[in-house]
């Protein structure tokens, strides 16, 4: 909206007050006038009763030129519409802002949310293309057309019947509404990237009146005669572009919560329970006839309030079973677990009733060194795997492990080293050598691993939330090897690479070892759980060529990022 002299706001305020008293002003030269052959709604009024929710949220406000600062708050798009023209937030000359809601946008009955802009006047009208998405990230933008002949000064007017599909066509006040169901013939609805079920963002995006910005109008109204150029007042300055006052919902999905999810084993109380056990629930149940179980959320704690998560999962093909992965559960402990049933609206049951159990106390480390007894190296080993002129047998403890592998092309050692000061490693049962054709499902395990897998559990002390450590191996890595790991899903493996510009997986040189950078809580971390403590199941591995497996450069860091979910 345009900044006005003081001598002529007594005008355009008698006048704006006396337009907000009629409403907006019917005209209908253009086709696109309320109750024509293409537009249904009308602008609706913001103490309409249908708005039951307003924006909650914003993110990439992103102003463009001809702001003042005194326009750039954003947060004044949020809540309810005041009817004030100075509780705006301005986009500027081709600018842009994301409100979010935390309660979503569906596609209902007629209109499901209207965008206000700060017009004084059913005339003088400042556009804007509108956009949704589910994820934030991926977004669809409603058709428009624009059948406004020619360019329009910044002092100008438009017809509003010749515009559709566009924000701000309607005077302060009454919000331009939009209808869902008009997205339903895009590929990305289709597809199910955007479901107009759970809409969480709307993208607003300023219009630049200077015929430089085109519409997208369908096939419909090709009849009506168009340049396909969308003009509105150029050029505006000190509020420059659409000012967006706020954004109203119309719809909230109502929607059945599936029934409690009933536990089934371990049973309530048991003892003796394997460390990496079996979880099994009872069937999903709704009170929705057609709803399906879209996925499930499990928690175990050694808490009965759950205040501390050991392990925390929410997976959409664990639904009823879950087999636990990795040295996540500690020998002889007290352990509670749950879950939580989410429909295919994405609605969410109760929690289950948690049952607790005991794990066994039978340990395969009878000298409680975090080492299987079985892999230990022979006391009179003279392996030097970190080459630091002392023997591996001689320097076990918190900081350094190592042991015979298994499975592979044959026995042989790795070793596992913490880096940091501030964050050393506790192995608690927590350094294992499993063979890899132990991994039932093989789908995207490597094709060599030529010594198999290193299971182990790391400790972040001094509330770091990383652990670096250095990985040896008896002989060096293959020159197309990447360290492979699961993902915190439990469900495939994915080669640790660069990430956010840092190098989170690097070969020496020679390739004797690799040095990681592992996150509490992040995709290599199988326990799924920000609780200071990581746990992973990995190894170096390779694919034959033609194979895909990544590549490395010469000094083997990681150099291409591949997708891990």
């Amino acid at each position: 909206m345009k900044r006005w002299k003081f001598s002529e706001l007594s005008t355009i305020g008698f006048f704006c007050i006396f337009a907000i008293l009629l409403g907006p002003i019917s005209v209908s030269a253009g086709p696109f006038g309320y109750g024509g052959g293409y537009e249904i709604y009308p602008g609706i009024y913001k103490d309409d009763p249908d708005f039951i929710h307003w924006a909650t949220g914003y993110q990439d406000y992103n102003a463009g030129s001809n702001v003042y600062g005194e326009f750039m708050t954003p947060e004044k798009a949020l809540g309810k519409a005041a009817g004030d023209a100075y509780d705006i937030v301005s986009l500027g000359r081709g600018g842009s802002i994301t409100m979010t809601f935390d309660v979503p946008i569906c596609d209902g009955s007629g209109w499901d949310f209207a965008v206000f802009e700060n017009s004084f006047s059913d005339t003088f009208l400042e556009l804007a293309y509108v956009e949704v998405s589910t994820n934030g990230t991926d977004f669809v933008r409603f058709p428009n057309c624009s059948l406004t002949p020619s360019p329009v000064s910044a002092f100008g007017t438009i017809d509003p019947t010749n515009i559709i599909g566009l924000a701000g066509k309607y005077m302060q006040g009454y919000g331009t509404p939009f209808d869902l169901k008009d997205l339903a013939g895009f590929e990305e609805v289709k597809a199910g990237i955007v479901d107009l079920s759970h809409i969480f963002f709307v993208r607003i995006i300023d219009i630049v009146g200077d015929g430089t910005c085109h519409d997208n109008r369908i096939p419909e109204w090709e009849h009506l005669g168009w340049s396909g150029i969308i003009y509105d007042p150029y050029p505006t300055v000190g509020s420059a572009g659409f000012d967006l006052e706020a954004i109203g919902v119309a719809f909230r999905p109502t929607v059945s919560r599936p029934e409690i999810p009933m536990l089934v084993s371990p049973e309530y109380g048991d003892p003796d329970v394997p460390v990496n056990p079996v979880f099994n629930t009872g069937d999903f149940s709704d009170p929705d006839p057609d709803g399906l179980h879209l996925r499930t959320q499990w928690q175990i704690s050694d808490q009965p309030d759950f205040t501390y998560l050991v392990f925390e999962l929410k997976s959409a093909l664990a639904l009823a079973e879950l087999t636990l992965k990795g040295p996540i559960l500690q020998y002889g402990k007290k352990y509670y677990w749950r879950v939580m049933f989410y429909d295919e609206t994405d609605a969410n049951s109760p929690w289950s009733l948690p049952f607790f159990f005991t794990t066994t106390d039978m340990t395969n480390d009878t000298n409680l060194n975090g080492i299987p007894d079985l892999q230990e190296l022979e006391v009179k080993s003279h392996i030097d795997l970190d080459k630091d002129m002392v023997y591996d047998v001689d320097q076990i403890d918190d900081r350094f492990k190592c042991l015979n592998t298994i499975g592979g092309n044959g026995q042989g050692q790795m070793g596992i080293k913490s880096l940091s000061e501030e964050a050393f490693i506790k192995f608690v049962e927590s350094v294992k050598s499993i063979d890899i054709d132990s991994i039932a499902d093989q789908r995207s395990v490597p094709e060599k691993m030529p010594l198999g897998l290193l299971s182990f559990r790391l400790e972040a002390s001094n509330g770091s939330n990383t652990v670096k450590i250095s990985v040896y191996f008896s002989e060096p890595a293959s020159g197309n090897a990447l360290w492979y790991m699961f993902d915190s899903r439990g469900s495939r493996f994915f080669p640790i690479d660069i990430k956010t510009g840092e190098e989170n997986a690097c070969f020496s040189p020679d390739r004797r070892y690799i040095t990681l950078t592992l996150k509490d809580g992040g995709a290599e971390d199988m326990d799924g759980a920000e609780n200071g403590i990581i746990v992973g199941l990995g190894g170096q591995g390779y694919f034959l060529e033609g194979e895909s497996g990544g590549i490395g450069d010469l000094n083997g860091c990681f150099i291409k990022s591949l997708d891990g979910n």
